[in-house]
């Protein structure tokens, strides 16, 4: 099974790097320890992108692969909250794990990553 979304890239005529707050990590449920390795971008605005700071598109994916422990879950038709924790553990990583890895990466914003993801419960 597969999912995806775009979430709205970073403009490269405005981009710049940044070291997000601790009230970012915090809003997205993350410490300090995410920071190591990042290259955190945003843009700042300007004429190409109507001063959005973003331009283009991120495709996320979600991909769920179907294993003998899944496909139980599938048949005894286990609970949504339930079989997200199943397909976890079997190895799937959500929309949103995803997403902020994109974020660290430097191709969307934390912003975006919020907005268009379920947050992993």
């Amino acid at each position: 099974f597969r999912s995806q979304k775009f979430l709205r890239g970073i403009c490269k005529d405005c981009i710049e790097t940044y070291t997000p707050s601790a009230e970012e990590l915090a809003s997205a449920g993350l410490d300090a320890s995410f920071l190591e390795g990042g290259k955190f971008s945003r843009g700042k605005g300007c004429p190409s992108c109507g001063n959005s700071g973003h331009k283009g598109r991120v495709a996320v994916h979600e991909v769920l692969r179907v294993n003998a422990v899944v496909r139980k879950a599938i048949f005894e038709a286990v609970d949504l909250k339930k079989f997200k924790v199943i397909c976890v553990q079997q190895g799937m990583k959500t929309m949103r794990v995803i997403a902020l890895n994109d974020w660290k990466r430097g191709l969307t914003t934390l912003e975006e990553v919020l907005a268009e993801t379920a947050a992993d419960k």
